[in-house]
């Protein structure tokens, strides 16, 4: 039974991953958010939290700039949200660097 729900959950977190990696970031963060919305106890939580953040900060990045204020605010969301519940993740220094680039646009 464990072993089962340790694939699935690794196979719903890898195939929401995959936006990610095609470089579909607004696809990723809703794909990986609906991950949690269906089971927020997923074993990957960490990392699935980790791809929103990165996905969110991405998808401002590279987004016109009339739009990027308002998209960078939802990465301030998703870094905070990352933050209060994994302080000490190994992610913890490069998503705190971007926190400050955005933080000084």
């Amino acid at each position: 039974r464990k072993d089962l729900q340790e694939r699935l959950d690794r196979k719903v977190f890898e195939n929401a991953k995959l936006y990610y990696t095609m470089e579909d970031y607004k696809a990723a963060r809703v794909a990986l958010k609906n991950v949690l919305k269906d089971d927020a106890e997923n074993i990957y939580r960490e990392e699935i939290l980790y791809y929103t953040t990165m996905s969110s900060y991405k998808y401002a990045l590279l987004s016109v700039a009339s739009k990027q204020k308002e998209r960078y605010l939802i990465f301030v969301d998703d870094y905070l949200n990352f933050v209060e519940e994994y302080p000490e993740s190994s992610h913890r220094k490069e998503l705190d660097s971007l926190y400050e680039k955005v933080r000084k646009k």
